[in-house]
């Protein structure tokens, strides 16, 4: 299991609103990982613009549980509900 620590600073935190899936803004260019947490369960994807989260190609992430991923700079991200709408929470690191 990756024990990866993040020590500095957060670059910056923003919150999506989802039920449908809905994308982020761009992750910045220094950003290498993102701490992700739902308010209800989602499908999480990573991609470029173009990123559209699904059953079939989405990270299942329960609710309340904060994952760190590591991500290509200027990516984004998009999450759906599996039953109810909620939040996504991002918070990017260098």
């Amino acid at each position: 299991m990756d024990t990866t620590i993040l020590t500095a600073p957060p670059l910056v935190s923003q919150v999506v609103a989802f039920t449908t899936a809905t994308k982020s803004a761009q992750l910045g260019r220094t950003t290498r990982f993102v701490t992700i947490t739902t308010s209800a369960t989602a499908y999480v994807a990573f991609g470029d613009t173009g990123v559209v989260a699904t059953a079939t190609n989405g990270m299942y992430l329960a609710a309340n549980v904060p994952t760190v991923v590591r991500v290509a700079a200027n990516s984004f991200l998009s999450a759906l509900q599996v039953s109810a709408g909620g939040n996504l929470f991002i918070t990017e690191w260098a």
